[in-house]
């Protein structure tokens, strides 16, 4: 930085504290606390920015912030925090009483704090009662009769956004420069929220490949037929530079300085290299496929898929449509989705999976049998808790051949026209891994609003993983819709805007086009990996005529019959169910708060109970407790 700037504070209460982490955070410098009758070595800061509480005292520090005589060059800013509204209020006596004229440099603001009765000191009880009783005898401004009328009560005026002008005079009136690094879904989502809110924001975006990311869901279209190459992307460069977003394509970031705030960049089209200056930095570079150790006798097998860049989707809708077998390494999301997706274009697919059930971070065991025995009984062949150590090209140049012979580590040797890789993904951290706190899934951690560990970066979709409020463990979540979500709330917090992630309930849908399988919440294995005494009851509701039918796993809290999640296998479209359990969960409701709300009726069910009050019974039966008892 060109200057040295630090942010202090004195509070009785917190509402200054609040302020002051805030603007050091904005203004990317530190804070700390001046506490009574302590002395401070402000000599080394060229701009000091002071909160103090406004009391009938006077403003808190502020005598200790002006009591050394080296000010003279400085800048220095005071701020008041009160309960009195700054435009109504006049504040020249406190301002004469700090500076006793002596600091006609320093600058003022004033800004309105919070109150709360309960934790006032004897003193500060007393003044209230001395004022209430003024008030009532004098004539009412707006501002004395709000007094009277919220007095007894816990008030916060704390708003952040109050805080752009004091920026203003510490950097100046100009717009903040926002690196992202990452046009991913992330990366997008962020940019369009942040120009949505501050058109005068100056964005530019970093991305290494030539194209935009793809949409995730383009993945289904394109292989049941759908040919949406024009809109496959989230936006394209045309579209963001008409936003007046910078796009720099084929560019790869090579080093970020956190401490100057600067980025070097190599342009792969011309290996050119370039550094750029930042105030704010969204890292969203997402994450790449995880390749598991196979051993090959060949550098490169032709017909083995994995999924980047959405030509490598175009590859296998190609393959497709000229072979007629896969099979499929991993049982994961991914992994079922490609096997159902590919079953249904007539290909014979065989899934390869490392474990005992397929989905397990979403399923728990009697969900997955059930899609093990939808998937089986469709002809998809399953290898559980199989490994595929080599595989080889046995190509004999005939059609439609399986030339492709996969060993396991069995020695069961597996032949097919291709391979797809499906085993997972991991986060690209490449450049920031030594600079910024990782968490434990190996993704850049971040708080509930996706700050790093370092002020003015921020992390958001695949290469990130977060703390949500009120929660002690990381959550990672490769998902398009948490990738959306966490831009635009990496947006919100880079305008000051207090929004945050309540809770994560890994919410999600498969991308199957004949059955629904959803899921949202905890499994029972994660629930006790927190601590958490679940249960689970489950119910199964054919249709009346015998076609079609829904199961639904519901886990609960068997103290409270708090739900905790749920897990839902359709052959009808009934998903919506589990975005409102969604928000049942992050609103800590029981199923017995759910039992008897207005839901549609069950039409074409056997059972036409809702599904509330089904579940709320089988708790009951189970034994569950709460308001069910």
């Amino acid at each position: 930085m060109a200057t040295k700037t630090i942010v202090t504070y004195a509070s009785y209460y917190g509402a200054s504290e609040r302020y002051a982490k805030k603007m050091a955070e904005i203004l990317a410098c530190d804070s700390f606390e001046i506490k009574d009758n302590e002395t401070v070595n402000l000599q080394p800061f060229d701009t000091i920015v002071h909160f103090g509480g406004l009391y009938t005292e006077g403003i808190l520090g502020v005598a200790t912030v002006l009591a050394t005589p080296h000010f003279i060059a400085k800048k220095i800013i005071i701020v008041t925090v009160g309960q009195t509204d700054p435009a109504t209020t006049n504040y020249d006596g406190y301002v004469r009483t700090a500076t006793q004229d002596n600091f006609p440099q320093v600058k003022f603001f004033h800004l309105r704090g919070a109150f709360d009765p309960a934790k006032l000191t004897l003193r500060h009880k007393t003044e209230v009662t001395i004022m209430l009783a003024a008030y009532k005898a004098i004539k009412k401004t707006p501002e004395r009769q709000l007094f009277l009328d919220t007095y007894g009560q816990k008030r916060d005026y704390v708003d952040f956004d109050t805080l752009e002008p004091i920026r203003i005079a510490v950097q100046g009136n100009r717009a903040q420069k926002v690196a992202i690094i990452g046009a991913s879904h992330a990366g997008i989502s962020c940019a369009f929220r942040l120009k949505a809110h501050n058109p005068e924001m100056l964005l530019t975006l970093f991305e290494l490949k030539p194209e935009i990311t793809f949409r995730s869901q383009a993945i289904s279209f394109q292989l049941l037929g759908a040919k949406i190459a024009n809109n496959v992307n989230y936006a394209t460069v045309d579209e963001l530079l008409a936003k007046k977003i910078e796009v720099k394509m084929q560019a790869l970031v090579e080093s970020v300085d956190f401490e100057t705030q600067t980025l070097s960049y190599r342009n792969l089209a011309d290996d050119e290299t370039a550094n750029f200056a930042y105030d704010k930095l969204v890292i969203a570079t997402g994450a790449y496929p995880v390749l598991p150790p196979i051993d090959s006798d060949e550098k490169s097998v032709s017909g083995v898929f994995s999924f980047q860049t959405f030509e490598d989707i175009e590859k296998l809708d190609h393959f497709s449509n000229t072979h007629d077998s896969l099979i499929i390494v991993g049982g994961g999301v991914v992994g079922c989705e490609l096997a159902n997706l590919m079953h249904n274009r007539g290909l014979e697919v065989t899934i390869v999976h490392d474990q005992k059930q397929l989905i397990p971070s979403c399923l728990d065991t009697a969900a997955a049998e059930k899609l093990a025995d939808i998937f089986q009984k469709r002809g998809i062949q399953i290898q559980f808790n199989r490994l595929v150590t080599s595989y080889e090209s046995v190509t004999s140049g005939i059609l439609r051949e399986k030339n492709i012979k996969a060993t396991l580590d069995d020695e069961t040797v597996l032949k097919a026209c291709g391979i797809i890789i499906a085993t997972g993904l991991r986060p690209s951290t490449f450049f920031v891994n030594d600079q910024l706190t990782l968490g434990k899934h190996g993704a850049i951690l971040t708080n509930a609003q996706m700050m790093t560990s370092l002020n003015n970066v921020y992390a958001v979709g695949d290469c990130a993983e977060y703390v949500p409020e009120n929660a002690q463990d990381s959550v990672y979540s490769a998902h398009a819709a948490d990738a959306i979500r966490e831009g635009e709330l990496a947006a919100m917090a880079i305008l000051g805007e207090n929004a945050h992630l309540n809770t994560h309930q890994g919410t999600y849908k498969l991308n199957f086009t004949d059955l629904t399988v959803a899921v949202t919440g905890l499994t029972n294995a994660q629930a006790e990996q927190n601590g958490l005494k679940s249960q689970q009851v489950s119910y199964t509701n054919p249709t009346l005529d015998g076609k079609n039918f829904t199961s639904m796993w519901l886990n609960y809290a068997k103290e409270t019959g708090k739900v905790l999640g749920l897990q839902v296998i359709s052959t009808l479209d009934v998903a919506a169910f589990v975005d409102v359990m969604s928000v049942a969960i992050e609103q800590d409701l029981t199923i017995f708060d759910l039992e008897f709300s207005d839901q549609y009726f069950e039409h074409g069910y056997k059972n036409p109970s809702g599904w509330f009050s089904i579940f709320a019974e089988l708790v009951r039966a189970a034994g569950g407790s709460g308001n069910g008892r």
